[in-house]
């Protein structure tokens, strides 16, 4: 601080933020030029860019890869738990690509293939909570619900899951993607 200053406070406040659970996942469609709120696990082991165009005409998408060996690595935004109730149903979204990281050419995998680990499935979604009362953390792994995959386009993804009473008492709820990408893949996230 500077010797000839003197800053006074007066009236500091902090006000409870209402709860609003109208978008639970924040920055899903990238259109601010940005990966904000999408944290990678390992910030060594995970590459996040922005690349354009992205799915449906938008101007942006997320591309995450990982940038070691290791695929255990997933992107992941924290969302908030007190919007998740007991008995309340949500349906998870989301255009997903799969590219060579080399040269950006699409790439194939098994819509009817639910092996994370084969190499051959599908981009999945997950969810890790914990805090939960069980003291168990539960970590829940989301199939496409919608058939088909073009390698050369944006591929819808859909899941509804239901809030069960374990789920709705956890503190901590992640949801993350990108874990167990065939070798030398990118994927391509978008709404």
């Amino acid at each position: 601080s500077h010797p000839d200053i003197i800053v006074l406070y007066d009236d500091i406040s902090i006000e409870l933020i209402p709860v609003t659970c109208s978008e639970l996942i924040l920055n899903s469609d990238f259109e601010n030029g940005t990966t904000a709120f999408w944290v990678p696990e390992s910030r060594s082991d995970v590459l996040a860019e922005i690349v354009s165009p992205g799915a449906d005409g938008s101007r942006y998408a997320g591309m995450f890869s990982h940038v070691k060996s290791n695929r255990n690595y997933k992107m992941e935004q924290y969302i908030d738990s007190r919007c998740l109730e007991d008995g309340l149903s949500f349906i998870i979204t989301a255009e997903f690509k799969l590219v060579n990281k080399t040269d950006s050419s699409g790439m194939s995998c098994n819509p009817h293939d639910r092996n994370q680990y084969s190499g051959r499935a599908c981009p999945y979604a997950g969810m890790y909570a914990s805090g939960c009362n069980s003291g168990d953390g539960i970590n829940a792994i989301f199939w496409n619900e919608i058939g088909g995959w073009d390698p050369n386009e944006f591929n819808a993804f859909s899941y509804e899951f239901k809030v069960s009473p374990e789920l709705a008492s956890c503190s901590s709820i992640r949801i993350r993607f990108l874990e167990q990408l065939s070798e030398g893949a990118a994927l391509i996230v978008d709404n």
